[in-house]
């Protein structure tokens, strides 16, 4: 086990439930997300001699302007729980399919962005697990919110739980070179591009689709079984987890429509919509290997996780 690299994130305070900064309206973590992309305070002159260790004297340094972000979110007692647990979701989808699309179209597939939080007893013990088991990833933990948010009966335990999760979030993205988040070039991409090209790739597979396959409804079955089934037979047993987690996350947002975030501050959060999970799934087996790429040599699939960052 590795030890724990976010404690500086939850001090003794953290755990007071007026730490909360107030505010007068429903601040979206898309909002939070994009006062820490523009913020000053992590910028960086140069790459970090070591990238890997960066994250622990990020944390050490800039843990508390990091926590003041995840404090604005909103939590209030008038506010549905379960929809804040909806943002997380959608903030981790954005931060590693969106961050991740490199200017010539693929996707930087990283492995520390992209998780399985263990549940402990004790909100206090669960954050310590949960800085664990993020420093390999980010969205694959997204597909237990709901689960362990449930076990939480105390409304204080379920708010330090949920903004303890933004908290980390934040801090990996940060941590990870603060890629840019180019929402319109991400959603410029046919839908059907990514898919498509499975049909040169795959093997075994019929892919002739009945429908067209850009349709805003996303047939889920059809659309998925490919991805799917490649993620199944991958030697790498992280793909089929984030797979898994991104159909998940599609069955429940697959069908929300584009302009759902328009009164966020996210630049062009308009423009999102329930097919940035199919889209970031097609775009991390091409990443990482079709069901072809992955049987075709002993040495395993085409492609690999990505560790070098977003750092400039």
């Amino acid at each position: 086990m590795h030890p724990p690299t976010a404690t500086k994130l939850f001090p003794k305070e953290f755990f007071d439930e007026s730490e909360t900064t107030p505010t007068s309206s429903n601040v979206h973590a898309f909002n939070i997300l994009a006062r820490v992309l523009e913020d000053p305070t992590f910028n960086l002159t140069s790459v970090p001699d070591n990238i890997p260790s960066y994250y622990s004297k990020l944390v050490k340094v800039q843990g508390e302007a990091i926590r003041a972000h995840a404090s604005r979110w909103t939590l209030d007692e008038d506010v549905d729980l379960q929809g804040k647990i909806e943002e997380l979701i959608w903030t981790s989808a954005v931060i590693y399919g969106v961050g991740g699309m490199e200017e010539n179209g693929e996707l930087n597939a990283d492995f520390f962005l992209y998780v399985s939080p263990v549940f402990n007893t004790g909100v206090r013990h669960l954050f310590l697990s949960l800085d664990l088991i993020l420093r390999m990833h980010l969205v694959t933990s997204s597909i237990f919110l709901f689960t362990l948010f449930s076990r939480l009966t105390r409304r204080t335990s379920q708010k330090i739980f949920l903004k303890g999760y933004l908290s980390v979030t934040l801090s990996w993205y940060v941590g990870r070179g603060r890629p840019y988040l180019d929402v319109a070039r991400f959603f410029q991409v046919e839908l059907g591009e990514t898919l498509l090209s499975a049909r040169s790739k795959e093997s075994n597979i019929a892919l002739t689709l009945p429908y067209n396959i850009n349709d805003a409804r996303l047939q889920i079955p059809h659309s998925w079984s490919p991805i799917l089934r490649s993620a199944l037979m991958h030697v790498d047993d992280h793909v089929p987890k984030l797979q898994r987690a991104l159909a998940d996350h599609a069955s429940r947002f697959g069908d929300v429509p584009k302009g759902t975030f328009s009164d966020t501050w996210l630049k062009d959060a308009q423009l999102i919509d329930g097919s940035i999970f199919l889209r970031t799934a097609g775009l991390t087996t091409s990443r990482l290997g079709w069901i072809r790429d992955t049987l075709a040599t002993e040495e395993g699939p085409s492609g690999e996780w990505d560790r070098r960052a977003f750092f400039k």
